[in-house]
């Protein structure tokens, strides 16, 4: 019956179409099966390592850069530091060339030195590039270098002794320097409290007026919760004074700081409460959480001893599970994650995007997020291509956009040469009668 429809010509064209399609195919699983695949764990770790440098004749050599494909050359403190406590959440800091590390550190002048009758770092706001080079130390587990580096008695006299406006420095830093040293009981704390709280409270009170932050800026966010662990690190707002409506307005600013980020719906914290402006809702604005905001939300409540559940109306597992789905949805098809991801998908993120457009900082969000609410298991789950830019070569034709021609081109080709065939073979047979 098929025959007689459409003859034999016919017949072989579509099955010269179907194995042209079979073998394009066959090819694709052929390609996709050879590569290599790895748990979002993996992926993660090899991904930081390519961002190590490892040229020694770079000048931030033994340092990290915060993608892949940015440029070495410059020192990037907090990057490097981030990148050696990713490694150690994921048990795979002795990937790391130790002797590299140390260099750059040594070759990067962060020390604190003694200068016009006062003691200063090397760097005019070196506090935080010297609490940095702490933290790599220690995840290094070379903390005991950290004398040589930096010298720790003109550091202790700094932040102990030296208390005048020529401090340099966040006084934040000065703090989580003294708490990560076990220098708290000698601060004089009543200073640095009032000196925390008024910066605090000059940080929300300029925002007032500004449409977009309604009183607490996007900018200020990360420094105005770094002030606030500070503040809390040396006793809070207790530490300076026993006026209960001070206390008590500064505990119900903290929560509601917190509380207009919370996104009920995708279940995080964002840094910006201005919301977004949407052409399918009645109501221009809402909050879109992502993992940054989320984990330094939840790190500045746990610093405060704060009842987030509670703030929450949940319990502590469905919070925890929140924050969890959250670093799910920021998770890419290519195994990393994105931190402000939830908010591109409102506005369709290409899923184009280049596999090594990603940075360590949004990675180390995610884990330590994930850490945090004790959900790591999730990292030995999935399977994702490595290196993430191979391609098969049905997916470079679906990304160049040939591969719906080129399929059309399987099926017309064969037709019409068998249509043309038909034809000849027709005139052919009509002139020999």
């Amino acid at each position: 019956m098929l025959k007689r429809i459409i003859g034999k010509e016919g017949i072989l064209a579509l099955g010269l179409s179907a194995l042209m399609l079979i073998s394009l195919f066959g090819i694709h699983l052929f390609q996709a099966g050879s590569f290599e695949y790895l748990s979002t764990k993996d992926v993660i770790v090899r991904y930081t390592m390519a961002c190590f440098d490892s040229n020694e004749s770079s000048p931030s050599y033994g340092g990290f850069v915060p993608s892949v494909e940015w440029t070495r050359g410059y020192r990037y403190f907090d990057t490097t530091r981030k990148a050696l406590e990713l490694l150690v959440q994921l048990d795979a800091v002795n990937k790391i060339n130790e002797t590299a590390v140390l260099r750059f550190l040594n070759t990067s002048e962060i020390r604190v030195i003694y200068e016009s009758g006062y003691y200063h770092t090397y760097y005019s706001q070196g506090m935080d590039c010297i609490y940095n080079a702490l933290l790599i130390l220690k995840a290094s587990n070379k903390l005991d270098l950290a004398d040589s580096l930096i010298n720790m008695s003109a550091l202790h006299s700094m932040l102990v002794n030296q208390l005048t406006a020529n401090v340099p420095g966040p006084l934040w830093a000065n703090v989580f320097v003294a708490n990560f040293l076990g220098w708290m009981d000698d601060l004089n704390k009543t200073w640095y409290a009032e000196g925390l709280y008024h910066t605090i409270m000059r940080f929300i009170m300029s925002n007032y007026g500004c449409s977009s932050s309604l009183g607490y800026g996007f900018t200020d966010f990360y420094e105005i919760c770094r002030y606030l662990m500070a503040l809390s690190m040396v006793g809070g707002v207790e530490a300076f004074t026993s006026d209960m409506v001070v206390i008590t307005d500064f505990e119900h600013l903290v929560r509601t700081f917190l509380l207009l980020r919370w996104d009920g719906y995708n279940g995080g914290f964002a840094d910006d409460i201005g919301g977004r402006r949407s052409t399918h809702i009645a109501d221009p604005r809402f909050v879109v959480a992502s993992v940054k905001p989320s984990y330094v939300s939840l790190q500045l409540a746990k610093q405060m001893r704060m009842d987030l559940p509670g703030m929450l109306s949940g319990t502590e597992e469905s919070v925890n599970d929140a924050f969890a789905r959250l670093v799910r949805r920021s998770q890419t098809k290519y195994g990393f994650f994105k931190g402000s991801l939830p908010y591109y998908m409102l506005y369709n993120y290409p899923t184009d995007a280049d596999p090594w457009d990603y940075e360590i900082e949004d990675n180390y969000y995610a884990v330590s997020l994930l850490n945090l609410v004790n959900r790591m298991q999730i990292l030995d789950e999935g399977r994702f291509r490595w290196p993430p830019d191979r391609m098969t070569l049905v997916e470079t034709c679906e990304k160049e956009g040939y591969l719906i021609p080129l399929i059309a081109a399987m099926l017309i080709v064969p037709i019409l040469t068998a249509v043309l065939v038909k034809k000849v073979k027709t005139r052919y047979f009509k002139r020999n009668l």
